[in-house]
């Protein structure tokens, strides 16, 4: 399969998206997920692929490609996926997804989070999702109990 420009959809034709969301259709009957494979960022941009600067990493599978940028913070090196769908006619990507994306591209053992922020400091311009993976180690000092019966809740939220 191959699939054009990542970033607009509205750069795709018709026949195109079609296509798409056929091949979709069909892999996700399948449960088909396929191997992750990197694209050098300078090939992705002579394609016209939609990759912003500061992009680190580019790979994709046949549901989802993912980009990396890494972010110093006080917590340490922090990275960021944005993962996006193939098929832009459905959007969404299932939870389930999100933490095998994570696991497969980031580890196992590290902790990551999706930021639902205040409404003054949304940005929704594209259908992508941001995961924040924060560096080995790290554990929220809050979040479900391992049978997820129930909670438990730090009231010290410093790093």
């Amino acid at each position: 399969m191959t699939y054009g420009v990542v970033g607009n959809p509205g750069q795709h034709n018709r026949k195109h998206r079609r296509r798409a969301a056929k091949d979709f259709c069909s892999l996700k009957r399948s449960n088909a997920w396929g191997d992750w494979e990197e694209k050098p960022l300078a090939e992705a941009h002579m394609r016209g692929l939609s990759i912003p600067d500061g992009c680190i990493r580019f790979v994709y599978n046949d549901l989802y490609s993912v980009q990396f940028y890494d972010h110093n913070t006080h917590w340490g090196l922090v990275t960021r996926l944005i993962i996006r769908r193939h098929d832009s006619t459905k959007p969404g990507c299932p939870w389930r997804h999100k933490q095998r994306i994570k696991t497969e591209l980031a580890g196992a053992d590290r902790m990551a989070v999706e930021v639902f922020p205040a409404e003054d400091d949304l940005v929704d311009q594209a259908n992508c999702y941001h995961l924040w993976v924060f560096p080995e180690g790290f554990s929220l000092p809050f979040g479900l109990d391992r049978n997820g019966a129930g909670y438990g809740i730090c009231t010290d939220l410093q790093p």
